[in-house]
């Protein structure tokens, strides 16, 4: 299970950027696969020194979801009505809603 809350008084809390890199990160925690895949990740991008684009994040918490032969795994996003829905096309709101 992973959780993200939108919170309109946090800004680290608003957006699109904010909820998948927190998704990855609770997922990896609980789990040698899902850490082995985020592992991979940062190793593809010289260990942390280039920030990987969307798609690559995307895919990322795809290749999670979908990893054979695991318990089923429940992502809770609360208050996605307080994510941002006024800047960028699609909208951050639009991008997690699209996610989902």
């Amino acid at each position: 299970m992973a959780y993200f809350y939108f919170d309109f008084r946090d800004i680290n809390k608003q957006n699109w950027h904010d909820l998948v890199p927190s998704l990855l990160t609770q997922l990896s925690s609980r789990s040698s696969p899902h850490c082995d895949i985020l592992s991979r990740l940062y190793s593809d991008h010289d260990d942390g020194v280039q920030q990987p684009d969307d798609d690559t994040l995307t895919r990322c918490l795809i290749e999670m979801l979908t990893f054979p032969d695991q318990r089923p795994i429940y992502l809770i996003i609360d208050a996605l009505d307080e994510c941002s829905d006024i800047s960028g096309i699609p909208t951050s709101r639009n991008r997690v809603l699209q996610l989902v």
